[in-house]
């Protein structure tokens, strides 16, 4: 799943915050990206990430560390998504 966003001003990202609820006992590694936008899409380029699991961080404030900072431009479209290595389920999500 990829959300996009579009900052306002021009800014180094080093570390992406959120709040995640997890329902069930999912299993496996998330992995958190930035990408920029290809024609209303996520671009298979990713410009940073973040990997941990889904028990670490379900219902907080998680503060992921992107594995390499990088720089957004104000009023460029990017796209910040995640995945999992477990296969996706109604009830583990």
């Amino acid at each position: 799943c990829a959300q996009s966003f579009r900052p306002t001003s021009t800014y180094t990202l080093g570390i992406i915050g959120f709040n995640l609820i997890i329902g069930g006992t999912p299993t496996g590694i998330l992995t958190y990206w930035i990408a920029p936008d290809n024609g209303g899409v996520p671009s298979a380029t990713i410009l940073a990430s973040a990997t941990t699991t889904a028990t670490a961080i379900s219902g907080v404030d998680a503060n992921l560390t992107l594995t390499t900072s990088t720089q957004v431009t104000s009023g460029t479209l990017y796209w910040i998504g995640a995945s999992s290595t477990a296969p996706q389920s109604g009830v583990n999500y």
